[in-house]
């Protein structure tokens, strides 16, 4: 608007300083031939320039104004992508974060089977203390996910993966409580086939995928939660379309010791 103003009076003001100009010297003219000739010659020489400076600020107008849309759509365009990426930061992070919880249980899952021979008490209480740090990154986790909701098509879904996976570590910090005295009294020969024995963390030390380890917690809950998240992500970044599409049609069930998946 005040572009279009600045055209309108600059227009206006050469008209009236022209006309001023020819006034000047019509007057001073004697003959009304060479009068007649110069309101000619000046009228056609003001239309001209005015026709000359009104295309030419209007030209600049449109151009001021597509510059200035274009910007504007540059800028939008900017802060969506900054938007983007900070949403799916957020994404990547919790997705590390139950990798990383999902590592750790793991670690200390075949680190006992190594160190069950030395202390088998002392072994299993520090694989126990591993699990809750686990579990309770899981409850952040699941937290996450319910805060930041609208970052995930499947949400909910992915929040009760979450939940599962925290239940059945749950689970294995209960039995703890429940047999640590009973082992207590076991003889030290015998302790660890005793926590061997055990329906819980027993289960849980064997290498074999039909296990409530593999069933409850990989294949029912982590699997299909990583899926969900890694899918998301990909989607949210600059991907190829086959890129994705393997991703959705990876299969959930994978070999119980990749620790990486």
């Amino acid at each position: 608007m005040k572009k279009t103003s600045t055209l309108i009076f600059t227009v206006i003001a050469i008209v009236l300083v022209s006309f001023g100009v020819v006034w000047l010297f019509h007057h001073k003219l004697s003959g009304p031939t060479a009068k007649d000739n110069l309101l000619v010659e000046t009228s056609k020489a003001i239309m001209q320039l005015v026709f000359v400076v009104a295309l030419g600020g209007l030209l600049k107008l449109l151009y001021d104004q597509v510059a200035e849309q274009y910007q504007l759509r540059q800028k939008e365009k900017e802060e969506a992508r900054v938007r983007q990426e900070a949403a799916n930061t957020v994404r990547t992070n919790i997705l590390s974060d139950l990798i990383a919880a999902r590592t750790t249980i793991e670690k200390v899952r075949l680190q006992f089977g190594i160190e069950e021979s030395e202390e088998p008490l002392k072994q299993y209480k520090s694989t126990i203390l591993s699990i809750l740090e686990s579990r309770v990154n899981l409850a952040r986790l699941w937290n996450a996910v319910i805060t930041a909701s609208y970052l995930f098509a499947n949400d909910k879904r992915i929040a009760q993966q979450i939940l599962q996976m925290k239940h059945y570590l749950d689970k294995l910090i209960n039995e703890y409580n429940e047999q640590i005295v009973r082992l207590r009294g076991v003889a030290a020969q015998d302790q660890v086939a005793a926590i061997h024995a055990l329906p819980g963390f027993g289960d849980f030390l064997k290498n074999e995928e039909k296990t409530k380890y593999a069933e409850e917690f990989l294949n029912r809950a982590y699997r299909p939660a990583v899926k969900e998240i890694r899918i998301e992500v990909l989607r949210a970044s600059t991907v190829r379309d086959e890129d994705l599409e393997q991703a959705q049609n990876e299969p959930i069930v994978s070999t119980l010791v990749q620790v990486a998946d």
